[in-house]
Parts: structure tokens; C-alpha cells; sequence
């Protein structure tokens, strides 16, 4: 119960979000609002420790008397409480033998020959690898009748997501530790020693070419939290943040005096005692710094074997690079890269902090958005891009982009013939009533110049005013965009002429999309929420468009399952590895979960639909896993036997297609287990296992 309530939550808020803006509230009052220069934000290298020292001076100052002016004077408080088509398959040469599978549907993936992290991973002869909480399991998942857990492997750590090579016979593990103490001191003894305690990401090397004894070759602890990765051409790429804290200065008496006088100005709106202060107290930090320490404070990696840490292998200065504006938090951006082997392990970093992260075969792009890395009054709403090379062993920097406004997803960004294209929201603020925000949309078009920045080359700028971005999605030459406020606008936009993008066709229908999943050039296959003229309702909804004509898109099919009243949520709705599309069966499966208020069921498993381009939707099947509940909580071992808040356990959020000729089965992932039905009976269970979940897993979450 208490799962469904905050789903419940989450999804009122966002739909409260996305219809904040009304069309006949008075104009807010016009702002004169600051753009900030690409010249300013792109990244140039540090060159040594010294003038990296004095930048992470220079933000730490800006840091700290940014956030005292809205403090409490005299000793305020600085503790830290107060602040492609389808999913890939994958076929079997040795299919004729009858003992594997002639064909085995892969990871949801944004773009093709780029492979992402997942819970479960799939080979060419039916074996599942499954991140299970901290543990690799390998099941023989085919034939469906046997299928059996071959083996199980502790990890230390919470697994994020796996990556596969069925060439190498390996796995890669990508796994969350917990933060550690540091182990050295920033400055001498009239400085508070404390630094922000940074999560570590293990990676796990792991041989399974026997899959019944898998060992673990190589293990790689890296210092920051993981934001995102992806694999391509040979190599796995880590993004992480890395984070050193303002409070590491906030306990000294001298800092902390200086921070008073600096409020006290701000307060008297007297500008030219503020800049003294700010001036006093970089000479106090710079003097009481010690530069022998820098290497220390970066960065680093250590080998883990058997438990026993290897040396720290901290970056080198000249590898840290840093925008010319002040960032005011010493957040960084760490970009790993490395041999799918363990092997050539070679790390850049840029100070600036972003969440959003896409990449192509061979080039990697973050997004930092301008409110997190820079405080002024009045700044225009933009998101700085920043573009890495990964062809070679080495990550490069090569240039940042400016756009306006804020970016939705990694499904907003594509690179395509040496151009950036990037759809994007941009809020306004009223300031006499802070409520009434109002937003516009763009699509903007960026390339590469000689100058380390990226060029707007063409845009679509101000469409669909008052609407706010919740999918894109970019195919060869052309771009699709669903805005939403009441109804859902589909654009198609034509971008064969990067210098002249243009809106070629609007299709308005009730509900949104907030995942838009291509079939071929002709067809769009998207999930998001039904609607009517009212809005969006509480229902999933599945939509089929024909988009064969640019100009012109049509709404083949809407399928919403009937559910009765309540609310239905899916996890396809914000991750698309949870979205698959097997084309050889023209079948659909994404995780679909309800609550009727009045009868108070639920409804927690797979929706699996028939997809014909020229006909539409129609149910396959559906399938959950309450048989594999009830076994594991109503024995003897645990003690919630009907208990619906346990419910969310038996939740499938995973699937995988396994066809052999004529046969054809699927395949349903949850914590608890794995079931497998055949396509043509989804009613009937051909075979199932249960996996350990520790009661501890239970515990942490009630």
C-alpha cells in the first residue's frame, strides 16, 4: 500500500507540474535576464596543480558566501542537515542442433552499436545473467519446461546494471559501494579536516565461460558516484560525480567571522565591502592551503583483489578540466574508460556537475545545467553540453554547447553527421507571483568549431508555449517532440537541412507519451498516460502512430487496458529498458501495475500487446508473478503472507523474448523471480524459478 501511495504521489505531482501554466493568467513581469557566453563555460585544461588549486579556491569562496547570505550571522549553523527499432536479438549459429534458441531479444537500447547497463542480459543460447540486489545470478533459461539456476555470486555492493560480452565470455558488473572516510587531511591543523564522505563504484570483471563456476577476474574501485555509462566498440565508459564540500572550511573561527562580515554587507547592499571580504577570505584559504595535498584531493581508482585494496592511482592535473566562470560548488564530472577486460584504464574529468548523459559509437555528451554550476541574479535558463571523444583509449575533450532551457532525458539529444540536435524546455518565472511560471520549447542544432565550443547551426525555437517537453526522439533526418499541457501535441520535425529544421507536421490528441520507441521509418510505438479534454487521466496508455508522411502523422491505434477505477503506473514511462518490442512477433511487453480504490486489488505484472502496423493493438496476454509471491511469502521462513505493501516485490520490471522456429516464449523478471509462457498461451506457466531475496532487502525498505 504504502508503494502504491507514493506512486500515486509522484504521478498527481508531475501531472499538477505539467498543467501548472494557464493560458489566461496575466503575463509575468518582464525581467531583464543574463545569458552567459559559450566561451565562458567551455573547458580548458588546468595545466598544473597550482592553478587547479587556485580555482577550487575560487569556488569554494564563491560557494561559501553564496550560501551565507541567506544564513543566520554570528556562528549560523553549517551542518550539512540545514541545507532503433526493436530491441535487439541476437541469433545462434548452432540453432539446428534444437538445444538453443534460434533467436533471443536483447537490451532496449537508444542507439544502435551503443550498449547500456541492465538488470538482466540475455546470450544466443538461453542463458539469463541477473543483477539480483548484490549478487549475479546465471539461469539456463531455455528449454522454458527446465529451466534452472546454474549459479549464484556474491558482489559487495548493490548491482546497478550489467554489461555482456558473449565474444569474451564476460560480465561486467557495475556495482554502488558505500561512501568511506578519507583518509587524509586537506590542510594543516586550523582547518576543519571533514570533506564529504564520496560514494565508490566498483567495477567487477567476471569470467563465465563456465557458467556454473563464474569467477571474478578483476575488480576496479573508482572514487565518485555513477551517474551513467555505456559500451561500444570494446571499451565501457563510466560518467560519476565526484563532490568536495564547502563545510570543509565552515569550521574554522577566522572563515567563519569573515562569513559573518560578508553577511552583514550583503544585508547593507554594500557591494564594495562584499568584494573585499570575498578578496580577504581567499588569501585566509589560500594561505592555510596546502598544495602538497591536491593530488590527493582528485580523484582516484585502486585494484581490489581478494579484498585487499591496492595502491590509490589519483589523476594528474593536467587531466582536470575547468569552465572560466565560477562553478561555486568543486562538483566534478569523471569520464572512465576502459577495456572490456579491466585492461587501459584512462580517466578525464571536468569541474561541473550533470546528470543527463548520451552517447554515439564514439562520442560522449553530458549535460550540466546552468542553475547547478553558477549563482547569479537573473540568469537565463540554459544547459551547457559538454563533448568528449571515446574513440581512442583516452577520453578528449572537445567542446561545450549552449542551449536554451532544460533538457528532458538522453532521448532529447542525438548525434547525427557531426551535429548535435537537442530538444529542450524553457521555464519563466513572474516575479510578482513566483506560481505562474510559463515555459517554451526548442530544437536546436549544434556542431563542433575550431575554438573548443559548439555553434547553433540551425533551430526551431518558441513552439508550444506554456507546454513543457516528456518525450523526443531523433531518427536519421528527422526529430519527433511530445509537449504536453492538456492534450498531446506529436511534432515531427524534417532535419535533412541542419541549417533550416523545420516543424513539417502537428498531431494533437488527448494524454501524452513519454516514450517513443521506433518501428522502421514508417511507424512510432510510445507509452505515456491516456487522456480526455480535461487532461491526462490516471491510466496507461499504449499509441501506435503512422509517420510515414512527415507532414502528416496519424494515430493508428490507442490501447489503454481496462483496469476499473484507481490508477495504473508503468515503469516503461520513465525507463526504457522496462519497454520491449520483439519485431519477429510483432509483440510488445512493458510492466504494468494498478490500484482499484474501491475494491482495493492491485494488479502488478506484465502487459504484453500484438502490434499491427495497419490494423493497431490488440492483448496478447497478461502475466504476473502473485503464484511466485504467494510460495515465497507464505512459507515458513518469512512472515507477510497477504500483506499487500509486499506486493510490489512480485512487480516484473524486465522481459525477454527466446524463439526457436515455430516456438516462442516469454520471459518476466522480478525480484522474486523468473517466468517464462509460451506466446501462444500467456495463461498457462511453462516454467518458473524463485530467487533468494534476503529478508534484510525487506527490511530496508519497511
Amino acid at each position: 500500500m504504502k508503494y502504491a501511495a507514493v506512486v500515486f504521489l509522484i504521478s498527481v505531482i508531475s501531472l499538477i507540474a505539467a498543467c501548472n501554466n494557464s493560458g489566461d493568467q496575466p503575463q509575468p513581469t518582464a525581467i531583464v535576464q543574463t545569458e552567459t557566453p559559450v566561451n565562458q563555460v567551455s573547458l580548458k585544461s588546468v595545466q598544473s596543480c597550482t592553478a587547479l588549486r587556485d580555482k577550487l579556491i575560487d569556488n569554494w569562496v564563491e560557494n561559501l558566501v553564496s550560501y551565507h547570505r541567506f544564513l543566520p550571522g554570528q556562528g549560523g549553523d553549517f551542518g550539512i542537515t540545514s541545507i532503433q527499432e526493436d530491441s535487439l536479438s541476437v541469433s545462434s549459429d548452432s540453432a539446428s542442433s534444437g538445444t538453443v534458441p534460434d533467436n533471443v531479444s536483447q537490451t532496449n537500447t537508444q542507439e544502435t552499436g551503443v550498449d547500456e547497463a541492465d538488470r538482466v542480459k540475455a546470450d544466443s543460447e538461453g542463458n539469463l545473467y541477473i543483477a539480483q540486489h548484490d549478487r549475479l545470478v546465471i539461469a539456463d533459461a531455455w528449454p522454458a519446461e527446465s529451466m534452472n539456476i546454474m549459479s549464484t555470486l556474491e558482489l559487495d555492493g548493490a548491482v546497478s546494471g550489467l554489461y555482456f560480452s558473449e565474444q569474451d565470455d564476460l560480465i561486467v558488473a557495475l556495482v554502488r559501494m558505500r561512501p568511506v572516510e578519507p583518509n587524509f587531511e586537506l590542510a594543516n591543523d586550523s582547518f576543519a579536516p571533514y570533506i564529504w564522505w564520496n560514494p565508490k563504484t566498483d567495477l567487477v570483471f567476471i569470467d563465465i565461460s563456465d557458467k556454473a563456476n563464474p569467477v571474478i577476474n578483476h575488480r576496479v574501485r573508482l572514487d565518485g558516484n555513477l551517474i551513467g555509462s555505456r559500451a561500444s566498440n570494446g571499451r565501457l565508459h563510466l560518467i560519476q560525480g565526484f563532490h568536495l564540500d564547502r563545510y570543509i572550511f565552515a569550521g574554522n573561527a577566522d572563515v567563519q567571522a569573515l562569513l559573518d562580515l560578508f553577511q552583514q554587507a550583503f544585508v547593507d547592499g554594500n557591494e564594495n565591502e562584499m568584494a573585499s571580504i570575498k578578496a580577504r577570505l581567499k588569501l585566509h584559504i589560500t594561505g592555510n592551503f596546502n598544495i602538497d595535498d591536491i593530488s590527493a584531493l582528485l580523484p582516484a581508482y585502486q585494484e581490489v583483489a581478494t579484498k585487499q585494496i591496492g595502491q590509490s592511482q589519483a589523476m594528474s592535473c593536467d587531466s582536470i578540466y575547468a569552465p572560466i566562470i565560477d562553478t561555486r560548488d568543486n562538483h566534478f564530472l569523471v569520464v572512465t574508460s576502459v577495456d572490456f577486460d579491466g585492461g587501459n584504464i584512462h580517466r578525464a574529468a571536468a569541474i561541473g556537475s550533470g546528470w543527463i548523459v548520451y552517447a554515439s559509437q564514439q562520442d560522449l555528451f553530458i549535460v550540466q545545467p546552468g542553475n547547478s554550476w553558477w549563482w547569479r541574479p537573473h540568469q537565463h535558463q540554459q544547459s551547457a553540453i559538454h563533448h568528449f571523444s571515446i574513440t581512442d583509449q583516452q577520453p578528449v575533450y572537445l567542446s561545450t554547447g549552449l542551449v536554451k532551457g532544460y533538457v528532458n532525458n538522453s532521448f532529447s539529444l542525438s548525434y547525427f553527421e557531426n551535429h548535435l540536435r537537442v530538444a529542450t524546455t524553457e521555464n519563466f518565472w513572474n516575479l510578482s507571483d513566483l506560481s505562474d511560471i510559463r515555459s517554451t520549447n526548442h530544437l536546436t542544432i549544434l556542431a563542433d568549431n575550431q575554438n573548443n565550443a559548439m555553434d547553433v547551426i540551425g533551430s526551431v525555437n518558441n513552439y508550444a508555449d506554456n507546454e513543457r517537453i516528456f518525450s523526443a526522439r531523433f531518427i536519421d533526418g528527422r526529430g519527433y517532440v511530445v509537449t504536453f499541457r492538456q492534450i498531446d501535441p506529436l511534432f515531427s520535425f524534417d532535419l535533412s537541412d541542419p541549417a533550416a529544421p523545420f516543424i513539417s507536421g502537428e498531431l494533437k490528441i488527448p494524454g501524452f507519451s513519454s516514450y517513443m520507441h521506433p518501428i522502421g521509418d514508417s511507424h512510432l510505438l510510445t507509452i505515456g498516460r491516456d487522456g480526455d479534454d480535461n487532461g491526462a487521466t490516471n491510466q496507461v496508455a499504449v499509441k501506435l502512430f503512422d509517420v510515414s508522411d512527415l507532414a502528416n502523422p496519424l494515430l493508428v491505434d490507442s490501447y489503454t487496458p481496462e483496469l476499473g477505477d484507481g490508477f495504473a503506473w508503468s515503469e516503461a514511462n520513465w525507463d526504457h529498458h522496462a519497454f520491449t518490442y520483439y519485431a519477429p512477433e510483432q509483440l510488445l511487453a512493458v510492466p504494468l501495475s494498478s490500484y482499484n480504490f474501491l475494491n482495493d486489488k492491485y494488479f502488478m505484472g506484465m502487459l504484453v500487446l500484438n502490434v499491427d502496423l495497419d490494423l493497431g493493438m490488440s492483448l496478447a496476454g497478461l502475466v504476473d508473478h502473485e503464484d511466485l509471491l504467494q510460495q515465497i511469502s507464505c512459507s515458513d521462513s518469512v512472515t507477510f503472507c497477504g500483506r499487500n505493501y509486499y506486493r510490489w516485490l512480485s512487480q516484473p520490471t524486465r522481459s525477454v523474448f527466446m524463439t526457436q522456429e515455430s516456438d516462442s516464449y516469454f520471459y518476466s523478471l522480478s525480484n522474486i523471480g523468473l517466468k517464462a509462457v509460451s506466446t501462444d498461451d500467456f495463461a498457462t506457466t511453462a516454467g518458473s524459478l524463485l530467487l533468494d531475496v534476503p529478508e534484510s532487502y525487506y527490511a530496508f525498505y519497511y
